[in-house]
């Protein structure tokens, strides 16, 4: 059906009010049938929906390495996505997105949150390792993606400890967050 609306005229980049594209909803669904033909047929692959994401953040999100890789790799998509893969099963997106470079240190517009508060928050314990890790022996890069904050002044640790994550509590002290740090709410 999608095929002959396109071969018919339908606008490939049309937007719902949240300014989801058909790429985004494909990659928001896992659709890699659907995500494929609309690439092929030059469906805008950074388009911005009303939230700010991309098809890139769906696809990152749900999961869909394949996607995720042919999106970057095929379509030169804009490595951006990595703050919103949030699912505790979803590293593999997370190395694929930190191997093309994505930005450790991107905040999301509405949160303030990196990569490393959301990983925090899921309790996502091999993102926070292999966010961590991407920095390699750079201690001043470590000390200020580890002291960054949120809209609310949250640190990553302030995150885990809010939602019990003890075994990302435990790594972000040994990799030397600040206990002490207070929030905009004195915690």
């Amino acid at each position: 059906m999608v095929e002959y609306l396109l071969r018919n005229g339908a606008e490939i980049d049309c937007t719902a009010r949240n300014g989801f594209t058909p790429l985004h909803i494909a990659a928001k669904q896992g659709n890699h049938e659907l995500a494929s033909l609309l690439l092929v047929h030059n469906a805008s692959v950074d388009a911005i929906s009303r939230g700010g994401y991309t098809p890139l953040h769906f696809a990152a999100r749900e999961g869909n390495v394949e996607l995720v890789k042919k999106l970057l790799h095929d379509y030169s998509a804009k490595v951006n996505a990595v703050a919103k893969v949030r699912n505790k099963d979803r590293l593999a997106c997370v190395e694929v997105l930190l191997a093309a470079g994505a930005d450790v240190y991107a905040t999301s517009a509405i949160s303030g949150f990196t990569p490393l508060h959301n990983a925090a928050y899921q309790g996502h314990l091999g993102a926070v390792r292999c966010l961590l890790s991407s920095l390699g022996d750079e201690e001043d890069a470590r000390a200020e993606l580890l002291a960054s904050r949120t809209r609310s002044g949250s640190t990553a640790l302030h995150l885990a400890a809010q939602q019990g994550c003890m075994q990302v509590v435990n790594r972000l002290l040994e990799a030397g967050i600040n206990p002490n740090a207070r929030n905009l709410v004195c915690r």
